[in-house]
């Protein structure tokens, strides 16, 4: 009998070690050799790592910590500390102190140093195996269930696609949200090919969650510059993002360096797209893919040879996306902005297909740019404005404009159900193109008199400045308003060029279960099967168990 129980003993405890093995391990880093250490075994790509004190990777040799086929999952706390003399240049599809994470978190970490991608690319479209490459200072790939949080990179990152101070892609095909918080990035930003951003590259989402990535606080202070022959889209925050299922979310970021984006393409998708926070944006294919900018600011100068805003750049909206709103909506922006065709002080153009009603008849709520402030000088191109260049099938209401420019057009198409509503300019300032009646001039004696804004919701969406309205979530945000300059001599016409835009990229075909990898990968089993198999072995000693002893 005893020996049956010992045997019985022997099985759980081969149970309670094999559960311990299947779990990730808690543990320090507080030098240079340990870190390097944790770079180059795949066994603590599942660790929670913390560090202990500042980390000088000066003179080591150094690899990023994740890839496609084995990701990091586990929670990296920088405490507060800074990871200087980083010095990695791979080809791997991801790159960056972390090449790959998924699932895993990375907060409060400093990353000083050289990161740069040395992937052969054809495009910024290029794949290997379904799977983009992406450079980015702390992190190169961001896939499903991730969590960024407080991280500054004061990184120099070179890339030929998808690359970003902070964060190469966030790549999203599941259903587990992606969230980046308080973001920061203070380095350069140099890409060969297209989507380029000072913070993150290019946000990409197919996610069943309803708010599939969510980009809260981030910030940029470096100048980025692109000039790119292919999708040459950058932006202060981010330079392309693309929803074919889920709401992305951007709130509360903001951007500070000149952003120039500059090509000979005069036509197509490869055009410069310059945003204060985002360059090109497309929403396809599913009922949920949309985009929420909300309470962002730009103050940098966007300068592009083509087509510049100081929020979004361009945003497009297929004819199913009709569960979740589209919009820019609360966000400031005092930045210049020049460009030779369509260019906005909040957003460039917009390419919209809007149904009247859904399948069952339910009223499609259209995409809206509601609630803006612009400031900054939009200067003369064919199609320009203080609040957008061109329009389609988007509701345009109660935006205030008192910039210094020269030319206002909104032009929209033939067939368009765009809406203009109590939009206010400045008097004296050309208007050219769409005004619709209910729209209203201030004089420039009267920009701070909140009485000149008679339809604005000083209740709930605005506040009167000490200088004009302010959205209200940006009260304390500083603005100057300049007297407008005499255009009475000047004459624009606005000519629409139906080749200069491709309404959306080619649908993606990448299955989900290709970019969706089991923590651990290769070499780290599931946890989760682990368990189970150790589950299984303990019944069946149990079993064994009682049995001989019945015999």
């Amino acid at each position: 009998m005893k020996k049956y129980f010992i045997s019985a003993f022997a099985v759980m405890l081969l149970a309670v070690a094999l559960c311990v093995s299947a779990f990730a391990a808690d543990i320090t880093v507080g030098t240079a050799d340990e870190l390097v250490a944790v770079m180059n075994s795949v066994d603590a790509w599942r660790d929670n790592i913390t560090l202990t004190a500042d980390i000088d990777l000066s003179g080591k040799e150094q690899t990023p910590i994740g890839t496609y086929d084995n990701p990091y999952s586990g929670t990296f706390d920088g405490a507060g500390f800074t990871v200087s003399g980083v010095d990695i240049t791979s080809d791997a599809l991801g790159v960056g102190l972390f090449g790959v994470i998924e699932g895993a978190t990375v907060k409060n970490l400093t990353v000083e140093g050289n990161v740069t991608s040395t992937f052969v690319a054809e495009s910024a479209e290029t794949k290997v195996d379904g799977l983009y490459s992406a450079t980015g200072g702390a992190v190169g790939v961001v896939l499903t269930g991730s969590t960024l949080e407080n991280i500054t990179g004061n990184v120099t990152v070179a890339g030929p696609c998808n690359t970003g101070g902070v964060v190469g892609i966030i790549y999203n095909f599941d259903e587990t949200p992606v969230t980046a918080s308080a973001l920061v990035n203070n380095g350069t930003v140099t890409p060969s090919l297209g989507n380029c951003g000072g913070v993150f590259g290019r946000i990409y989402v197919k996610s069943s969650a309803k708010v599939a990535a969510t980009v809260d606080g981030c910030v940029n202070y470096a100048d980025v510059t692109s000039s790119s022959e292919d999708r040459n889209r950058l932006g202060g925050v981010v330079g392309y993002v693309r929803s074919e299922m889920g709401v992305i979310e951007i709130k509360n970021c903001r951007n500070e360096g000149t952003i120039t984006g500059s090509n000979s393409s005069d036509s197509g998708s490869n055009i410069p797209y310059v945003g204060g926070i985002v360059g090109r944006a497309e929403n396809a294919t599913g009922e949920t893919a949309a985009l929420q900018v909300t309470d962002c600011v730009n103050t940098g100068r966007i300068d592009s040879t083509r087509c510049g805003a100081g929020i979004v750049t361009y945003f497009s909206c297929g004819a199913t996306c009709i569960l979740e709103p589209t919009y820019v909506s609360g966000c400031v922006n005092t930045g210049k902005v020049t460009g030779s065709y369509y260019n906005g002080g909040i957003v460039a153009y917009t390419e919209c297909v809007i149904p009247a009603a859904d399948e069952s008849g339910n009223a499609i709520v259209n995409p809206a740019i509601k609630g803006n402030l612009n400031v900054g000088v939009v200067e003369m191109g064919a199609c320009s404005g203080g609040i957008i260049g061109r329009v389609k099938n988007v509701a345009v209401e109660n935006n205030v404009t008192l910039e210094n420019m020269v030319f206002k057009v909104w032009q929209t198409d033939g067939g368009d159900h765009s809406v203009f509503a109590d939009n206010y300019y400045m008097e004296g300032t050309s208007m050219l193109g769409i005004v619709a009646t209910n729209d209203v001039a201030v004089k420039h004696a009267d920009v701070a008199n909140q009485a000149s804004y008679a339809t604005l919701d000083f209740e709930n969406a605005w506040v009167m400045g000490d200088v004009c309205p302010m959205p209200k979530n940006l009260a304390a945000e500083p603005v100057t308003v300049s007297a407008p300059i005499d255009v009475t001599s000047i004459i624009q016409n606005a000519a629409k060029d139906d080749d200069i835009f491709v309404t959306e990229e080619v649908a993606e075909t990448t299955a989900a279960s290709e970019i969706l990898i089991d923590n651990g990968g290769e070499s780290g089993t599931n946890p989760a099967i682990i368990v189970v198999i150790v589950l299984v072995i303990v019944v069946i000693g149990v079993v064994i168990v009682i049995v001989k002893k019945k015999k």
